[in-house]
């Protein structure tokens, strides 16, 4: 799929791409609280910014995330700058993810997901894992996509995780196995965006790739190719956030993971979250209608 070429300075750094220097203070205020940032540049749409952090065992990661969250949110603010980590704030731009990359230990602490002898570099437990991931598609965005704008991102041509598919290093995918192998072998969800809560997120992503190892569910063959233009699949994410919230109170066996209490809360907050987008008027309800009839 056609993508318009951005006109600003992407993937770039230094003051061409920071030249409040803010990106800077951001970066050294989080190696400060040790939240070890690996990279922090201009991203694809003008004033988007990638940054990623390094990897952690799965809790202090999720605590990481949410710290860094804020990190960004306090020093903008101070600095008279306004920050969001909403899917999609611009509805002439592409949106913002949250992408989660994860691998699993055995009790010797190796990487599980590394077979040198597998034709693509990957175990068996990293198929089963991802078959999981891909089995539980749509309950699964009602955490990583946990807002009504965020449905706004998963669209096909915005590089999200739209597709119930996986790939190899194809970033149209859902699950993406990036190209390193040995101890970086891991895969890489990209459906959440940043409104998601990184706690559940990667409690249900975690929870979605086990229930495919416990039950050794088969995968299907990765997507070749341009994934938007010619997908292997027809399963794609719901198409808004009560749809995704219909999912997951369906899919009984994600569920079984969790307290029941913290789904029945997390269920009941988020529809009446949707009952008062339902009643709100927007800007181009009134643009389009206010001036006609």
């Amino acid at each position: 799929m056609k993508l318009d070429v951005p006109d600003h300075r992407v993937y770039g750094i230094g003051p061409g791409a920071d030249p409040t220097g803010t990106l800077e203070v951001i970066a050294a205020a989080a190696e400060r609280a040790g939240l070890q940032v690996e990279g922090v540049n201009s991203e694809f749409t003008p004033s988007q910014v990638e940054a990623a952090l390094h990897y952690q065992p799965a809790l202090i990661a999720a605590d990481n995330a949410s710290l860094f969250r804020e990190l960004v949110r306090q020093i903008a603010t101070s600095r008279g700058i306004d920050t969001t980590f909403m899917a999609r704030p611009f509805g002439d731009a592409v949106g913002s993810g949250l992408h989660l990359n994860m691998s699993l230990a055995d009790v010797a602490g190796r990487n599980a997901f590394i077979d040198a002898d597998d034709q693509h570099g990957i175990s068996a437990l990293s198929r089963h894992f991802i078959a999981g991931l891909l089995h539980h598609h749509e309950a699964l965005a009602a955490f990583a996509a946990p807002t009504v704008n965020s449905y706004k991102r998963l669209t096909p041509g915005m590089l999200s995780g739209y597709w119930a598919n996986w790939g190899l290093d194809n970033r149209l995918c859902t699950v993406r196995v990036p190209g390193q192998r040995g101890e970086g072998t891991r895969i890489e969800h990209r459906m959440a965006d940043g409104t998601a809560s990184p706690h559940l997120l990667a409690a249900a992503l975690f929870a979605a790739g086990l229930h495919g190892v416990r039950e050794k569910m088969p995968l299907s063959d990765p997507q070749v190719g341009d994934a938007d233009e010619r997908p292997n699949t027809d399963r794609h994410v719901p198409t808004s956030l009560t749809s995704a919230l219909d999912a997951l109170e369906a899919d009984t066996e994600l569920r079984a993971f969790f307290e029941p209490d913290i789904i029945e809360v997390y269920l009941g907050l988020k529809r009446k979250e949707w009952s008062r987008w339902e009643l709100a008027v927007t800007d181009w309800e009134q643009s389009e209608y206010a001036r006609v009839y």
